[in-house]
């Protein structure tokens, strides 16, 4: 089994897609076909990429005003972390943070979770889906940023080609970054994210194209992948992959801010209590 890791930002993630080199013979990520793909052409895709999607961007806007309207639990304000205090948050530490201290000093620093979110699906799925699970996932950013945490994204891509796969977490929000609605309408609801610019990275790759085939290979969750420490610090949320759980809670903007509410009361309880070993 071949295995293809990768950890880029945006950016590095656009480029590898823009300027690196094909060589499959295959080239889907090319082809003319805007229902499947999302975009008109390739080219359109890498523009709303870089500079925003404007249609994206005004749906998005309206999901998440609507989400932002449903009834949820709040959330407690989070007890900030430092370099320094009096006992560790373990699971902080573990995964490698070194603000894992709690700390009473005036201005410590705000913990940090890092969200890994899953937005390739078979070619079935709705864009409904995209959008509710996109809106309900910023709705609760917000929420979560507002009661003193900070939040980073990272989309989690990931291709299964007989028994090789190739997977990737891109980075679309870093911590300290506010949310900017038009790089998270298309990285969250563009099809042509999955089907043009993540296509082109697997065009790149000989061997996997061959495995994959002309059908490129299979949408998978995060429960196919075995190297456990690739999501290590990471807290998945995975809305839209085959095998999800909470997929079908994606249909209605209700069932998605209820079904993604939960996962956020998980996380935070995983985070919020010390621990005295690991």
């Amino acid at each position: 089994m071949s295995t293809y890791e990768y950890n880029w930002t945006w950016r590095q993630y656009l480029d590898k897609a823009e300027h690196g080199k094909r060589v499959s013979r295959w080239s889907s990520s090319q082809d003319d076909d805007l229902e499947f793909r999302g975009t008109r052409t390739y080219a359109e895709a890498i523009n709303f990429a870089r500079f925003g999607w404007k249609e994206g961007r005004e749906e998005l806007q309206t999901a998440l005003k609507e989400a932002n309207q449903i009834e949820r639990q709040e959330i407690d304000p989070a007890t900030p972390l430092d370099l320094a205090g009096a006992f560790p948050n373990v699971p902080v530490y573990c995964a490698g943070d070194e603000f894992c201290m709690y700390s009473n000093e005036p201005e410590p620093i705000r913990p940090v979770i890092r969200l890994a979110v899953t937005v390739k699906a078979n070619a079935v799925t709705s864009a409904r889906y995209y959008l509710n699970y996109g809106a309900a996932l910023c709705s609760f950013i917000q929420q979560l940023e507002l009661a003193g945490y900070r939040v980073e994204l990272n989309l989690l891509m990931i291709t299964q080609g007989g028994d090789s796969q190739m997977r990737a977490l891109i980075c679309v929000k870093e911590a300290d970054q506010e949310i900017e609605i038009d790089r998270l309408a298309y990285a969250l609801m563009n099809r042509s994210n999955q089907r043009r610019l993540w296509f082109a990275i697997i065009e790149q790759h000989l061997d996997f194209a061959k495995i994959c085939g002309v059908g490129y290979g299979y949408s998978v969750g995060p429960k196919s992948i075995r190297n456990k420490k690739f999501l290590e610090g990471y807290h998945v949320i995975d809305g839209l992959s085959n095998d999800s759980r909470i997929k079908d809670s994606m249909e209605t903007i209700e069932g998605a801010v209820n079904a993604i509410e939960k996962e956020i009361e998980k996380i935070l309880e995983k985070i919020s209590l010390p621990s005295q070993s690991c």
